[in-house]
């Protein structure tokens, strides 16, 4: 008897608790609920869509391989517009930037170029490259203050070879070959040992500078 009162007691306690902390409880039950299905959600969501995403880029390159200019633009600007938060969108980018130039459409290529910088984020690998390639395009139109000031200054070390060759070149295009040498130099002393660099070579003893190799 003694057991069952307890046994009764404990439980009119238990619905004491449960009925001044019910809510609370609820609630907190619903949020870890929330959080961990919908992170399991989110990362599976992620997952699909970088899988798409690599798929139509698998089909824009061979869609460029095979001279199809029309499908290869096509699943570029679906990238572009509908996986921005991919990196193939950003390489999607740079392939139309690509595309643009050899059909002489400069302007499109700056568009497509500064898109990628724009949307660099925390990959900053391809807007290296776009930031090189846009200097080039601005170079080809003619801009060349505007070129040179994309370059002006060292990326990452990885970089500094591609950022320093570009300069020197527009510095050519300006008449400034002293300045292009010393560009030069300084693209070909920052390679990893033992790499090699023809035409940056030709261009260093072009201007009559030493060679390096």
């Amino acid at each position: 008897m003694e057991a069952f009162e307890s046994e009764n007691q404990q439980l009119a306690a238990l619905k004491q608790l449960w009925q001044k902390y019910n809510r609370s409880i609820l609630l907190t039950v619903v949020v870890f609920m929330v959080v961990l299905f919908g992170g399991r959600y989110w990362q599976n969501n992620k997952t699909i869509r970088l899988q798409q995403a690599a798929q139509i880029y698998q089909e824009m390159l061979v869609a460029e391989y095979q001279n199809d200019v029309t499908t290869a633009i096509a699943k570029g600007g679906q990238l572009v517009a509908d996986f921005t938060s991919t990196p193939y969108s950003q390489l999607a980018a740079l392939m139309l930037a690509k595309i643009a130039v050899s059909e002489n459409n400069l302007d499109l290529a700056v568009e497509k170029l500064q898109w990628v910088i724009k949307h660099k984020g925390s990959k900053k690998v391809a807007a290296n490259i776009a930031t090189v390639r846009l200097a080039r395009v601005l170079e080809q139109q003619g801009k060349l203050d505007e070129a040179l000031a994309l370059v002006a200054e060292d990326p990452a070390a990885a970089y500094i070879p591609l950022y320093s060759q570009a300069r020197g070149d527009i510095l050519v295009a300006k008449g400034e070959p002293a300045l292009a040498k010393t560009a030069y130099m300084h693209a070909l002393e920052s390679l990893p040992p033992g790499a090699q660099a023809p035409s940056l070579q030709a261009k260093l003893l072009d201007l009559g500078g030493e060679d390096h190799a």
